[in-house]
């Protein structure tokens, strides 16, 4: 397995799909942004919740 860290939050995402195949939980929930720059995210990452004003 090859991770390589970027300037473009490369390494938040190279972090979030090395815990999800070492099996260990994702609980920091992720800019919505971050999913949309990085598609293998989607179903991994915790989107935050919606605030209700």
């Amino acid at each position: 397995m090859l991770l390589n860290n970027h300037f473009s939050a490369q390494a938040v995402a190279n972090a979030t799909t090395l815990k999800k195949m070492l099996d260990e939980p994702v609980t920091a929930p992720m800019p919505a942004e971050l999913v949309e720059r990085f598609p293998e995210l989607e179903g991994v990452a915790t989107l935050p919740r919606a605030r209700l004003l």
